[in-house]
């Protein structure tokens, strides 16, 4: 399961050096480098974000694991026959 440190959470991002963090994004519908500094991720929204992403690939949302389905519609069943037998393989569950 996808977890970040408790920081991620709770701290503003900066750089080490004190400089703005840029990264690609979009500013009135047009792409441009964005100032990211400042920005820390929320919780909740996060976790529903990945819920409903896991899912949407077909993956187990609990564990993070992808399922067999997901795997043999991309010709991937000897991966998913070597995750089951690891005991890696995802649980299909209801999609969003």
């Amino acid at each position: 399961m996808v977890q970040f440190a408790d920081y991620i959470y709770s701290q503003p991002g900066k750089t080490p050096d004190g400089y703005p963090e840029y990264m690609p994004g979009m500013t009135r519908g047009k792409w441009d480098y964005v100032v990211t500094s400042g920005r820390h991720f929320d919780r909740d929204k996060f976790e529903d974000f990945k819920t409903g992403f896991y899912r949407f690939q077909d993956w187990d949302p609990d564990s993070g694991y992808p399922t067999r389905a997901a795997l043999e519609s991309r010709g991937m069943g000897q991966v998913a026959d070597e995750l089951q037998r690891h005991g890696k393989l995802g649980k299909r569950s209801a999609k969003l």
